[in-house]
This record gives structure tokens, sequence and C-alpha cells, in this order.
């Protein structure tokens, strides 16, 4: 019999490590100018990391003894997750260990999808019921916030005094039950663009997704439920978690790795969020703040916040 011919791996490993070894060395270079976990992957703690352009797009390269076999390993579509075989010319992430799925976190309101001002109106019932007042949110507090600090602020506002707690989750209790009619009877509700897309793509990839999201758990899945979006998401930090948003999103990734079975970087993981305070709570927690411009701030407010990524809506790809 012939010699066993070797699989697509090797076949792939092989013809993009001879590229390297044939006059094309200037294809390999650390990486320059990139800002969160591959800024951070390239410090002398990390001296394995390189980066890689394959066809017109550049990768990072991790790893022990990547330096010196840069290119063998395992390789993952669009540079993000899982351990698939990329064809040249795509965004491939080489790793010379198996790299396993990667977490990635997204707000909702803004981000995933428009209610239509479904949550104000979930609002202005609560209180209408509880105390005569239909309260506007949008007067005292700003996109972002969380369920709690929304209720705290408007509450005080409208009421006269700081809530006790038994008061504060009255406020929330009632206005949960009245999100899910606002939900299904709003007109303006809509999933944003690309985000169908984008899920499954990244699903498609071997990412784990979560939430984070400064709404109740509760709150969160009615959102979600009028657009078929809850079963994407396995884990998240919320509104119910903490008050704070930064503390929040540090819950949704230590709760990446209980699902995973193994505690996960915060550096590796991308926060997509529509808000300042999304880029603001990623940084909070270590890991990368990617904006995105489809709700009330735009992409230059969303760089001037920080974000180590802009993306106009998640038709772009999400590559960090």
């Amino acid at each position: 019999m012939g010699q066993q011919q070797p699989d697509e791996r090797e076949r792939r490993a092989g013809r993009i490590q001879g590229r390297a070894g044939s006059g094309h060395e200037d294809r390999l270079r650390p990486l320059r100018g990139v800002s969160g976990a591959a800024r951070r992957a390239e410090s002398p703690g990390n001296p394995g990391v390189h980066s890689v352009l394959i066809g017109k797009k550049t990768t990072s390269v991790e790893g022990p003894g990547a330096g010196q076999h840069p290119l063998a390993g395992v390789y993952a579509p669009n540079g993000l997750c899982g351990d698939a075989p990329g064809p040249l010319g795509r965004i491939v992430r080489s790793v010379t260990r198996k790299a396993g799925a990667r977490a990635v976190l997204f707000d909702i309101d803004g981000t995933l999808i428009d209610s239509g001002g479904a949550g104000a109106t979930s609002w202005r019932e609560a209180f209408q019921e509880l105390y005569g007042v239909p309260a506007d949110i949008g007067r005292f507090t700003d996109a972002g916030m969380t369920d709690p600090e929304v209720g705290r602020l408007t509450f005080a506002a409208v009421v006269g005094h700081e809530p006790s707690p038994e008061e504060l989750a009255r406020v929330l209790l009632v206005r949960q039950r009245h999100l899910p009619r606002a939900v299904a009877e709003s007109a303006g509700y809509r999933v944003l663009p690309g985000v169908r897309e984008r899920l499954e793509q990244l699903h498609a990839d071997g990412c784990l997704l979560g939430l984070t999201t400064g709404g109740t758990e509760a709150a969160a899945h009615i959102k979600l439920a009028r657009a078929d979006l809850n079963h994407y998401f396995s884990f998240g930090g919320y509104g119910s978690d903490s008050p704070d948003r930064t503390e929040l999103t540090r819950r949704g990734i230590e709760r990446a790795g209980t699902v995973l079975g193994h505690p996960v970087d915060p550096a590796t993981v991308p926060v997509v969020g529509d808000t300042p305070l999304d880029i603001q709570a990623a940084h909070g927690a270590g890991a990368i703040g990617v904006g995105v411009a489809t709700g009330h701030f735009s992409v230059d407010e969303l760089r001037a916040a920080g974000a180590d990524r802009v993306l106009r809506t998640l038709e772009e790809e999400l590559l960090v």
C-alpha cells in the first residue's frame, strides 16, 4: 500500500508553513497598534505571541513554542473561537495547544434588540400602580444603568425619599410583572442589524455566549423571548447580581468559567455593548470593550469612551 496521506489539518499546516519558510518571513511580525487583549498578550510575560498575516488579514499566534514554530497547531475560522480548519485569506488563530471555547458577552438593549420603549413603559406602569405617578425614567436616569439604579433614582425623584430595601424590591417586582405585556405590545420592538447572523456564526465557531446587562435576570430573558434569542446564551451577569455594572460583568465572566469547567482569563473575553458604561464596565472587569453603535451613542462617542474596537452594527465582523 502507498504512504498514508496526511489529514487535512496537517496539509494546511504544511502548506502555510511552506509559505513562512520560503521568502515570506516578512508575513510574520509582532502585533502592533492593536488594543485590548491582543496588545496585552504581546507583553514580556507572553513572549510566545506573534502576529501572522494569512491572505490579507492579521491574526495572533500564541502558545508554548509559538516563536519557534509559529504556524503549528489548530486553526479556528474568524480568529475568535473553536478548533476548525480555516482557509487562507481569512483570519486564522493558530495555537500550539487546543484553544477550546471562548466566551463572548453581549449587552441587550441597543446591542441585540431595540425594545421600542417597552422597558420605560413597564417602569411607568409600575409607578402608576404603586404610587399613582406615571414616572418617566428618561428624566432621571441614563442609558446603561442597572435596573436597581433606575428604580432607586426614579423612586427618589417621584416619591420624594430614598426607597427602603422593601420598597425597591416591590417596585422591581411590579415592573417585571408589567414587562412581558409591554414587550409583546411594543410596535417598535426589533432585532438589531446583523444580530441573528452574528450569533449563529459565533455558535458555529464554538464560542460560548453570555449576557452582561443592567437588567435583572428575569427582565433580560423577557426582552429576548419575543425574538427567540434566549437559546443562544448559556450564562450571564445581571443587574440582579449587583447594582454596579463592572461587578456584574465580572460575575458574568466568572460564570463562563463555571460553564466551561475552568477559570476564564478576562483579558480574552470580548464584552459587546452600545454605551460608554458598557465599555467602562468591560475594562473594569479586565475584559475587551467592544462598542457597537446601534444604540444612543455614535462610533466616535464609543471610541472616545475608550472602546478597544467599535462596530457600526453587528453585521461587521467581531474580531478582536
